[in-house]
């Protein structure tokens, strides 16, 4: 029979332990899934609402609101020209 490298109180700290972080893991796994999900939603809602502004834009021939948004960075391009081939009234 082998003696044991550590003693037996200290077996059960360390078996412990690697529960515990087991569980803290599982745990995290959950929240990403749920934190992917969120911004799945997020995406979504966001894509819609460029949407709306790209109709509003298209409808009124609004060319300062895109001339802001394209200063500021938000790439319009696609949903303006869904928007301009449905051919959005106001």
């Amino acid at each position: 029979m082998r003696w044991p490298l550590v003693s037996r109180a200290r077996y059960d700290a360390l078996r412990a332990r690697a529960d515990q972080l087991c569980e803290e893991r599982d745990e995290a796994l959950a929240d990403l899934g749920t934190t992917g999900r969120a911004f799945d939603c997020i995406a979504v809602e966001l894509d819609q609402a460029k949407d709306v502004i790209a109709h509003h834009i298209v409808a009124t021939g609004d060319t300062a609101l895109r001339d802001q948004l394209a200063a500021a960075g938000v790439d319009m391009r696609l949903h303006l020209a869904d928007a301009e081939k449905k051919g959005a009234r106001p």
